[in-house]
């Protein structure tokens, strides 16, 4: 596969995946897609940074929050442990909202 070139001074390779993991990791990701969306919409507004990363051997996703200079990760190795991911992702974002380094806002739930 050919090297991917933006710019000059830096090359950038695709990773290469050890394993077919995407059966695991799309079982991981078994919830609903508003939940996603509320999680993340409200760790925005909360001036938060979220990234979800398959793990080396991809048997689970790493869950990370960025709160400014704080960092929080979790794994999540079923579509149970994600849902609680994201619940986390909510509380941290919500604190980190309260003292005053985001913007705070509620983020609509719609009832299943």
């Amino acid at each position: 596969m050919p090297d991917y070139k933006p710019m000059q001074a830096r090359r950038f390779k695709p990773l290469r995946d050890k394993a077919d993991t995407s059966p695991r990791v799309a079982r991981i990701l078994g919830i609903p897609a508003q939940d996603l969306m509320d999680a993340l919409a409200l760790a925005c507004c909360n001036g938060c940074a979220v990234l979800f990363s398959p793990t080396s051997d991809g048997g689970a996703i790493s869950v990370t929050v960025y709160l400014g200079d704080e960092r929080l990760r979790d794994y999540a190795a079923s579509a149970e442990e994600f849902a609680a991911c994201l619940v986390a992702v909510r509380d941290a974002s919500e604190a980190h909202g309260m003292r005053g380094t985001g913007t705070p806002q509620k983020v609509a739930q719609q009832a299943p």
